[in-house]
């Protein structure tokens, strides 16, 4: 679970879990039906209290229609999984033993991104423009 450990210690799993669909549900409302449906597949996978490699699938149809590096991460990490997990391929020559962990690391920052992608890249837009701004001012480069 995508949760710092602190509220973690606070809330049981499952009452974070309902209240992160409650959440996302709620940010969600304004976009179409199909829309919501991949997204909210992607929030009850990436919150999921706890995961088995079935899961693994849910988010799939999020990942397919939203390719960026995180969701190709999510299906490396996730396929490295499921071919040295116990009850997927065993592959012992293969040594990775916490790709599932990544894989689920890697489907919040692919939901932040999709969720909020415009607002990311024009916070970077003027975060650059500051940059290269302060870095002419403090050398002297400005006529």
């Amino acid at each position: 679970m995508y949760v710092p450990r602190l509220v973690q210690y606070m809330f049981d799993s499952k009452g974070i879990w309902f209240f992160c669909l409650a959440l996302f549900a709620f940010i969600y409302r304004k976009k179409t039906a199909v829309e919501s449906l991949l997204l909210y597949t992607c929030v009850m996978t990436a919150f999921s209290p706890a995961i088995m490699n079935e899961y693994m699938a849910i988010p799939l149809c999020f990942v397919a229609t939203n390719l960026n590096v995180f969701t190709v991460l999510y299906t490396v990490y996730g396929s490295i999984h499921e071919l040295v997990d116990y009850n997927g391929l065993h592959l012992a020559w293969i040594s990775s033993k916490n790709c599932i962990d990544v894989a689920i690391y890697m489907l919040f920052p692919a939901l932040i991104w999709v969720t909020w992608r415009q607002e990311i890249v024009d916070a970077g837009k003027k975060l650059l423009k500051w940059a290269s701004f302060e870095t002419e001012n403090q050398l002297g480069l400005k006529k």
